[in-house]
């Protein structure tokens, strides 16, 4: 990162707020709890995100506000302050366990008949693959499950993703 004056990263800032009119109340606000922290302003990626005084950038913590919603300076304060010493312990958001496919029993019959199929739907991405089993196995009656199957499996065969026909 460039080193930036903290009188050009202020303006920066407020460049960037004017840019948001609707939001100017909320992030001059937010602005303000965020200073009377130990927290500082910068330019990072054409956006002015917050970071410890020590130059330790805040990972990916945020508080979502709609239109209309009122601000507690409090609450935020006292958020802000509980991250600074997450940060400084080191403590780490860790991402929700991926799900486990479950690949319905009619797909997996058919890919014990056919090595090509079995092969070209574990070549599919875990999200294409998910699509596919989702797909069948959301189906209520066995007659639609085999339905579906049957229409799948060419395109699975040809590698590509149940919707990507309707991908630009």
């Amino acid at each position: 990162m460039a080193t930036v004056k903290p009188d050009e990263v202020s303006q920066k800032v407020e460049v960037g707020i004017e840019k948001h009119e609707q939001w100017a109340e909320i992030l001059n606000t937010a602005r303000k709890v965020m200073l009377s922290t130990e927290m500082e302003e910068a330019v990072k990626w054409g956006t002015p995100p917050t970071r410890l005084r020590e130059r330790t950038w805040s990972v990916s913590r945020h508080w979502r506000f709609e239109q209309g919603d009122k601000f507690n300076r409090r609450k935020v304060k006292a958020y802000v302050k509980e991250a600074i010493e997450n940060q400084r312990a080191g403590k780490a958001i860790k991402p929700a366990p991926k799900k486990t496919l479950t690949v319905p029993a009619e797909l997996d019959a058919a890919m014990k008949k056919s090595a090509k199929l079995k092969q070209a739907f574990n070549a599919l991405t875990p999200g294409k693959q998910r699509e596919y089993a989702d797909h069948v196995g959301s189906a209520k009656q066995e007659k639609t499950r085999l339905s579906r199957l049957e229409k799948i499996t060419p395109i699975v065969l040809a590698g590509q993703g149940l919707n990507d026909k309707y991908k630009c």
